[in-house]
């Protein structure tokens, strides 16, 4: 009932996992505590137990698709992201730790539920923190629900009473009280009316109570201690608030240039990689591409997109060279809804919903990727990727026979751009005649003739904002120096886009596998489509170095003959915008343009498990009424009979008599008849008078090898009738059946060799 109850707040995603807790975890309470384990080795067990079940549970709110070692990697670092975040007084926006607290409540109140169950029969202490809990979630959660929180008193009270009961009985046994044998019946269908009334007056008692001192000195003075608690947990209870969970960043449709704003230090991303960097070669963490321009404006023109799976190769990205491949293990240190990956995808370890152009052959040239389920601050994902590496005379050799798909998208430039640009661009270009001096030799203009400024004004509305860039305040940031650059190149006939995303960022070793993005590294840089080679990045803005490219040949184009390499395990990113980042709200989006929601919240239903339990303990409460008012079983038939014979005046046959008197006899009584029952076996003579001591005596001169054996049963038995010491009825049992077997085996081989001899 607790678990349900907080599910029924839905106050964030997976509160599922809590019933699935609570089952496991009181079963094998209930399976520790009956086992014959010390409370060293139980404890040890509980330990175990948790390290294992609780991790695995959290691990199936994840894809099935996705690697489990990679779900616990993802777990570690939110949790660690999310407590690092509350120690710096950070608003956190992850529910992962409150969820873990949760989950760590449920799992040991109902483990050690269970386990003090069996080995104490005193699990009042974590029925306490279930109350607590239940209740500081009905006072939190002013829902409907509270049929939960019913459910939950009327249990523990029919509990509580069935508990009393059984150690009364126990004590009555033990002080040899005369029981009538409907008490437990009665007992039963007392406590339930009594509950029942309880649970009916008590739920409308509040407000009876409530009427009489609203406005009170002391109900004030406890509001304000409640709203003293509830402001301090605001900040811990900060995800679970909302319908969604925030994104730190996100990139729309659409992106306006923008005027730039300061940076902060903040680690976004640590990114490790496999192997050492390709030679020739830098990294950019891709979040999106675009393709057309407007008025200082850059929009996508392409929408199609494709679900791809966790860990499923990507088998259509078109390809020329087989480029050295990597894997990156990216944590976050945002909340993500769009990937961060390097170019050229081949596997993601999360699904993805790809957007995409579609290409001849059935290829396609991937813009974004967005995630189906965010991804949040502390957790890992992972891509393969092939990075390019092309050489300059590979870039040389390239001609400006470009497919139809590149040359209708990438070659677009506003009607009403002034002349000034494709003047600038042909001068820059004059000498030069192949597409990779004439890029060049763009990039490096802009590199010596613009100054680089973090932010700027804002560009007059008379004029384009890279018209002025270039001509009139030669000063700006990434964005502003790559669109000049796109825009300069596709003025003379050479297809390029921008990127926005993040710089490589600072390499923390010398091997260069270990990277840490921050804030600052926020970026935007032009791509450049050469013939048979692909996009390939350049790099105009001049806070960030200068790309060198390796200059001989040094990787073979793909050929039908070249053999793909295997991939085996895959990760995942998201996004962010400008070279000096423009916040969200500084992007404008396109007219009736849709910002993909990224939520892991969806519709909820309440649970009909509490109502199936309902029904379950209706139908018991039947089965119960139906056995009080059956004759008893069996085992009390003699007692029928006797009393048959009684109420009819009859006299009762000795048979009858004897059988009701043993049905009536304690445990430890039946036991002992077994040695009355030896002797009658060998014709002895029982004298009413004799005492339990005396029958042991006739026992063991009858059987002398089983003396100390008899002796042992005597001792307990007088134990079990004359002391107030703790009885093993199943040892009594036990060594009653002994005494009484042997006597039968003595009593088979005496009329076996009494047969012989007649014989």
């Amino acid at each position: 009932m607790t678990s349900l109850k907080i599910l029924s707040t839905h106050w964030t995603d997976h509160l599922g996992i809590l019933n699935l807790l609570t089952i496991i975890g009181f079963t094998l309470g209930l399976l520790v505590g009956y086992s014959q384990f010390n409370f060293f080795l139980s404890q040890l067990f509980t330990f175990l137990y948790s390290v294992l079940i609780i991790p695995f549970i959290f691990g199936l709110t994840y894809k099935s698709d996705i690697l489990w070692l990679n779900r616990y990697e993802s777990l570690g670092g939110r949790i660690s992201s999310t407590i690092n975040q509350l120690s710096a007084d950070i608003k956190i926006e992850d529910p992962i730790l409150f969820l873990l607290l949760l989950a760590l409540l449920i799992w040991f109140t109902s483990f050690y539920g269970g386990f003090l169950l069996t080995r104490t029969s005193n699990p009042w202490f974590p029925i306490f923190i279930s109350a607590v809990t239940i209740f500081v979630t009905e006072f939190y959660y002013q829902g409907n629900n509270n049929l939960y929180s019913a459910f939950f008193v009327f249990f523990v009270l029919i509990f509580i009473t069935q508990i009393n009961f059984i150690n009364k009985y126990k004590d009555w046994r033990t002080k040899k009280i005369p029981i009538d044998q409907q008490i437990g019946s009665l007992t039963r269908r007392a406590s339930f009316i009594f509950v029942f009334l309880l649970i009916l007056f008590a739920w409308n008692g509040p407000n009876i109570v409530s009427a009489f001192h609203k406005g009170s000195a002391q109900q004030k003075q406890v509001l304000k201690l409640l709203d003293d608690i509830q402001n301090k947990i605001a900040k811990f209870t900060a995800p679970i608030e909302g319908t969604t969970y925030v994104r730190s960043e996100f990139l729309g449709s659409s992106i306006d240039l923008g005027t730039g704003t300061h940076l902060s230090d903040e680690i976004i991303l640590e990114i490790s990689v496999d192997q050492k960097k390709p030679a020739g070669s830098r990294y950019y963490w891709r979040a999106r591409s675009f393709d057309n321009y407007m008025d200082g404006e850059w929009k996508s023109s392409i929408d199609n997109f494709k679900l791809i799976e966790a860990n499923k190769e990507i088998t259509d990205l078109y390809e020329y060279f087989l480029f050295p491949e990597r894997k990156f293990s990216i944590k976050t240190r945002i909340n993500l809804g769009l990937l961060y990956t390097p170019p050229n995808p081949q596997q993601i370890n999360r699904p993805v919903k790809a957007f995409f152009q579609p290409l001849p052959d059935n290829k396609a040239d991937y813009l974004s990727m967005t995630l189906e389920e965010i991804i949040f601050s502390g957790e890992n994902y992972e891509v393969f990727s092939r990075i390019p590496t092309p050489t300059i005379a590979q870039m040389r050799e390239s001609t400006k026979d470009y497919p139809l798909w590149v040359t209708e998208k990438y070659l677009q430039i506003p009607e009403n751009l002034n002349s000034r640009i494709k003047n600038l661009a042909e001068s820059i270009t004059k000498e030069y005649s192949t597409p990779y001096d004439k890029t060049l030799a763009i990039t490096n203009y802009l590199r010596k003739n613009i100054q680089y400024q973090e932010t700027i004004i804002t560009p007059p509305v008379n004029i384009d904002p890279i018209e002025w860039f270039l001509f009139d305040y030669k000063s700006g940031f990434c964005n502003y120096y790559a669109t000049a650059e796109v825009l300069l190149l596709r003025s003379i006939g050479i297809p390029a886009r921008i990127v926005f995303g993040y710089a490589q960022g600072q390499s923390q070793n010398k091997e260069d596998t270990l990277y840490i993005i921050r804030r600052t590294q926020s970026h935007s840089w032009p791509e450049v489509f050469f013939a048979d080679i692909g996009w390939v990045e350049f790099e105009p803005t001049t806070i960030q170095p200068v790309l060198n490219r390796l200059p001989g040949e040094t990787v073979a184009p793909i050929s039908e003959d070249t053999l793909r390499k295997d991939l085996t395990k895959r990760d995942l990113p998201l996004l962010d915008g400008g070279d000096k980042y423009i916040p969200e709200n500084n992007f404008p989006k396109a007219d009736g343009a849709e910002e993909p929601e990224i939520s892991i919240k969806g519709k909820t239903v309440d649970s009909p498990i509490p109502f199936i339990f309902m029904g379950l303990f209706i139908l018991y409460s039947i089965y119960l009424v139906y056995e009080d008012t059956k004759l008893p079983s069996i085992s009390s038939a003699p007692i029928i009979l006797e009393t048959i014979f009684v109420k009819r005046g009859w006299t009762v046959p000795e048979w009858i008599q004897n059988w009701a008197d043993y049905a009536k006899s304690s445990i430890e009584q039946k036991a002992f008849k077994r040695i009355a029952w030896s002797l009658r076996l060998f014709n002895q003579q029982l004298p009413f008078s004799y005492t339990p001591a005396e029958l042991v005596d006739q026992y063991k001169k009858l059987f002398p090898e089983m003396s100390s054996k008899a002796d042992r049963f005597l001792n307990e038995y007088q134990r079990a009738a004359y002391s107030a010491h703790a009885v093993n009825s199943k040892l009594l049992q036990h060594q009653g059946n002994k005494v009484f077997q042997y006597a039968i085996r003595k009593k088979i081989d005496k009329t076996l060799r009494l047969n012989k001899n007649y014989s």
